[in-house]
């Protein structure tokens, strides 16, 4: 007999020291998991940043919501699907990650059956383990599904007992069983206007049997801090932590007017706008950090051709062009500059190590520097 893993309640403070005081969560004693549930519980990324409003929304779910699913909505890169396996990492809940698609169908949530060394056997699918084993199960992608297909799914979004037709077991939801789904829509036909054009508009009766909670990304300074935190250590040090705090800040403020020139079109992409996610902010950090240590190949344009091999080159030429020439205007020679002295303070330590100064005098410490960006 399988025992139950242990409950203890998580307090607020371990999402976030700026969140003590508020309500703690009830979740799960990780060394009391077996191996198969300790495997799923997600990595735990302390960089993390919870805004007080998203935990307060996640926890008031988690606490008072029962067996009704949450739906997480907001643009790409706004931190929905990370939020939630942070969420859960640090609740020590075991995830079953699933991505909806068109036409799919029910029978993919509940599971199949395989061909074994012994014959055919049956293998759950993401809503049977999670109802079963007491898991949690994200959904990515929710409209990207046909609406008959969560029409289908109602003993799901009710926590019915979830009947698999093709065996005839009836699987009882387990208490902690629970759905979370993302999407970058809310299942309406609004969803167009912002550019996410993949999407099938949903049945009001399924959204209406959920929680909601909006995302629109972090704030300039938080995204500034985080840019920062999750770029690789090396790096950062090479370049020295007021210069890559300063790359932080210019590409945080690219992704807040970026996103807000982007809202106030009709269409997504139809004003030579883009909005930038935190993730291709990301790539676009380690690209020019990478630039500015001298660890990739000089260029006469690096501001342009970090942003085209972070997202530029997915875009259409007007859009890339027109987001080339915004960075190009907020960076101005920053990121050249940058590359200049880290190759002067390189070449100075390396002096140092050997006794003497670059121009072949004798070291002198007053050399060191740190390297900052002009602002």
């Amino acid at each position: 007999m399988i025992k139950a893993p242990k409950t203890v309640l998580v307090p607020a403070g371990r999402f976030g020291s700026h969140l003590s005081g508020l309500p703690a969560g009830r979740g799960l004693v990780r060394e009391s998991l077996d191996d198969a549930a300790a495997a799923r519980v997600p990595a735990l990324h302390e960089n993390h940043f919870f805004p007080n409003a998203l935990y307060r929304d996640l926890i008031g779910w988690w606490n008072l919501g029962g067996a009704e699913p949450l739906l997480i909505t907001g643009p790409a890169g706004s931190g929905k699907t990370s939020s939630v396996l942070q969420f859960a990492a640090r609740l020590s809940l075991p995830v079953v990650v699933f991505t909806a698609r068109p036409r799919m169908d029910r029978r993919e949530l509940v599971g199949r059956w395989v061909m074994g060394e012994r014959g055919m056997r049956w293998v759950d699918g993401p809503a049977a383990l999670a109802w079963r084993n007491g898991w949690l199960l994200l959904v990515n992608e929710f409209s990207a599904a046909p609406a008959e297909t969560w029409v289908s799914a109602n003993d799901l979004l009710e926590g019915l007992p979830l009947e698999n037709d093709q065996t005839g077991e009836v699987i009882p939801r387990h208490p902690m069983a629970r759905i979370i789904f993302t999407d970058n829509s809310r299942g309406h036909a609004s969803a167009m206007e912002s550019g996410y054009f993949g999407r099938q508009i949903q049945d009001r009766s399924v959204v209406d049997r959920m929680w909601h909670v909006r995302l629109e990304g972090l704030d300039e300074a938080r995204e500034a801090e985080l840019l920062v935190k999750s770029a690789p250590a090396a790096l950062v040090e090479k370049t020295g932590a007021a210069a890559a705090g300063r790359l932080g800040e210019l590409l945080a403020r690219a992704g807040a007017e970026t996103r807000c020139s982007g809202n106030a079109s009709a269409i997504g992409f139809s004003n030579n706008t883009i909005a930038l996610s935190h993730r291709a902010l990301e790539r676009m950090m380690r690209i020019m950090l990478a630039y500015a240590a001298g660890e990739m190949p000089l260029t006469d344009d690096p501001v342009a051709w970090a942003a085209d091999s972070a997202v530029g080159n997915a875009l259409d030429r007007p859009v890339r062009d027109a987001l080339a020439t915004y960075l190009k205007t907020l960076f101005g020679d920053e990121l050249a500059a940058l590359r200049a002295r880290c190759a002067q303070k390189s070449a100075t330590l390396e002096a140092g190590r050997r006794g003497f100064a670059p121009d072949g005098g004798m070291f002198d410490e007053s050399a060191f520097f740190d390297v900052r960006a002009a602002s």
